[in-house]
């Protein structure tokens, strides 16, 4: 089975201008990876998110991150690493949230750096991936710890209701 995405369109609109790509084919990527991403074949998945890491379409790059830091397979932080000096601010952007996500000790001087970008967005994000890394590594605190439940404590309880007979109305 060929896993593959829709090509960006290159042909010439109807007033002649062009090479423009459709507008079309700009959302059908992203969605075909957002499908990809449901895939039981984890592997094959995770494959095709890497290889999409340096497309053309930033949307693309920035989903393909997300997608290869929600598996978290082995090597996904070097993968992901690169996209660090992507020209693309939302890219950036998103690879601080996810960064945190892998809650990989090793992100963290990627993470730092991102906080000097100069796009506000990045370093905000940046922020965000490097609290959700940290909060990773920190035990679980007594304030805390009541968060932690089982599935005996989640069930729930509905209380005993008698029920009477209904009066028969005529």
């Amino acid at each position: 089975m060929q896993i593959e995405l829709p090509k960006r369109c290159t042909e010439r609109d109807h007033r002649g201008r062009g090479p423009t790509p459709d507008r079309r084919q700009k959302r059908i990527r992203p969605t075909a990876l957002e499908g990809l991403a449901n895939q039981p074949d984890v592997e094959r998945a995770d494959a095709v998110a890497r290889s999409l890491l340096d497309d053309a379409d930033p949307m693309v790059r920035s989903q393909a991150a997300g997608m290869v830091s929600f598996r978290a397979r082995p090597g996904a932080l070097e993968v992901l690493l690169p996209l660090a000096d992507d020209p693309v601010p939302h890219v950036r952007m998103v690879l601080g949230w996810y960064l945190g996500g892998l809650r990989d000790r090793a992100a963290e001087p990627t993470l730092r750096a991102l906080l000097a970008d100069p796009d506000e967005q990045v370093r905000k994000f940046a922020a965000r991936g490097l609290a959700r890394l940290t909060a990773s590594s920190r035990p679980l605190g007594a304030d805390q710890s009541r968060l932690r439940t089982t599935s005996a404590q989640r069930q729930i309880r509905i209380p005993a209701v008698s029920l009477r007979p209904m009066a028969a109305t005529a």
